[in-house]
């Protein structure tokens, strides 16, 4: 009799974990997709609709329209069951209280209540914000609540001095290139983001430019760069990248986790570029 090769001890034990881990992720997919299915009431739908139309007759840019339908689409998740045309008072000091809390910044909080009263003009084809409801029009931001937020202090400004310093806190070559490139040029995180190695240009006067990547905010410009000129080469040396490539290759949350680190936690990538604009 020709013996059975033994199974592993240890087969039926994975298949069920592989089994297991199937049926959870089944079962996520069918909530996720239910959840889209019930996010939004055919009425609001249609408003969505509607006022994305009116956007793009006229000739917002998609980055502004998506901007847009993402502010949205937290209202209408709010309320899944209800005309957003025929809230009460009531739904409306709810929907503020919720915005509090989920918006620390005074920037964004005031953003999606500007994009929300822009939103209920359209609904009730008003020309100004002085004919909303007047719940609609108490809605409304403390400045001296976010008075932190609203003005820079002396501790969130550097100079270029400080920067060489504080630089020494960098762990890599990369981490010393970014946080010295965002102090010289004063550049946008996106501007960062989205730059490749042949956004660094050498001029024939020996000076460096870099630049800016044409589908940010502002469009294509040329900064001359200063001091960050031989962290930028340092960086470039060690790394040998092709000239399409990636000049850093990192997410935002990098380029924050970096500044924050360097500076000790007291900065952000934003604060880099507001030093740059006060220095210069």
């Amino acid at each position: 009799m020709i013996a059975r090769p033994a199974r592993a001890s240890g087969f039926k034990s994975q298949s069920r974990r592989i089994l297991f881990d199937t049926e959870i992720l089944t079962l996520t997919l069918k909530i996720y997709f239910f959840y889209r299915s019930v996010k939004m009431c055919k009425k609001n739908q249609i408003y969505l609709d509607q006022f994305v139309k009116n956007c793009e007759v006229k000739q917002l840019s998609e980055r502004r329209i998506n901007d847009i339908k993402q502010r949205l689409g937290i209202i209408f998740r709010e309320f899944i069951d209800k005309d957003i045309k025929k809230l009460s008072k009531e739904d409306i000091d709810d929907l503020k209280l919720k915005l509090q809390k989920r918006y620390l910044s005074y920037w964004s909080l005031s953003s999606m209540i500007a994009t929300i009263k822009v939103f209920m003009r359209f609904l009730y084809e008003l020309e100004s914000s002085e004919s909303l409801p007047k719940a609609y029009r108490d809605f409304k931001v403390s400045q001296k609540k976010y008075k932190q937020a609203l003005y820079k202090t002396c501790d969130d400004i550097i100079t270029p001095f400080e920067g060489f310093k504080l630089v020494k806190n960098a762990r890599t070559k990369k981490d010393s290139a970014i946080f010295m490139l965002l102090l010289d040029a004063g550049l946008r995180p996106q501007e960062i983001l989205k730059a490749k190695v042949t956004n660094l240009e050498k001029a024939s006067n020996n000076y460096y430019y870099f630049l800016v990547p044409g589908d940010t905010k502002t469009g294509t410009r040329r900064v001359r760069l200063n001091f960050s000129i031989p962290f930028i080469d340092d960086w470039l040396k060690q790394c040998s990248r092709d000239k399409q490539e990636s000049l850093f290759g990192v997410s935002y949350r990098r380029l924050y986790k970096v500044v924050n680190y360097i500076t000790e936690g007291k900065l952000a990538p934003y604060d880099l570029r507001h030093s740059s604009i006060s220095f210069y």
